[in-house]
């Protein structure tokens, strides 16, 4: 058993870009790809997190980020589904989001769109994340401003 690193795009085509065993480095992969596809242009940032092109959904547990919870794609009946990633992919497994929700309210989603490095010397770097033309954060899946945009997921196999 493994874990995929997938893409699906706006024409709904899926894309497997790596197959490994650690969720991990399969995130930290997805957010370089990420970084590399919206930061790599001529665009300021505030145009940056406006118009950009592929997403990473991250979770939040109480307004922090956890790699605990992993957005797995939509199944066959066009339902979002999560990975519950456990100490080994045996223990890992894949339920809809709406389940894993009405469980516990505290969860959240933002989509991570690049990193941009703001201080070489430091080694400091900011992280964004997805906003509408308005400027507000994207905090639904569902988010109609989402429509048309590639999305990594990982997959349980």
């Amino acid at each position: 058993m493994a874990y995929q690193l997938c893409t699906r795009d706006e024409y709904r085509q899926l894309s497997i870009l790596e197959v490994g065993d650690n969720v991990d480095a399969l995130i930290a992969k997805a957010r370089q790809l990420v970084t590399n596809e919206n930061m790599e242009n001529a665009l300021t940032m505030t145009e940056k997190e406006k118009d950009f092109t592929f997403i990473l959904p991250e979770f939040l547990d109480s307004g922090d980020a956890t790699t605990q919870v992993v957005y797995a794609g939509k199944n066959g009946r066009d339902q979002h589904m999560v990975l519950l990633v456990g100490e080994t992919i045996e223990d890992s497994d894949e339920v809809r989001l709406s389940e894993l929700a009405a469980q516990n309210e505290d969860m959240g989603v933002q989509f991570y769109i690049g990193t941009t490095i703001i201080d070489r010397k430091k080694e400091l770097t900011e992280d964004y994340y997805a906003k509408t033309p308005r400027g507000d954060v994207i905090g639904d899946i569902d988010d109609t401003y989402l429509e048309g945009k590639t999305v990594f997921f990982i997959k349980k196999i």
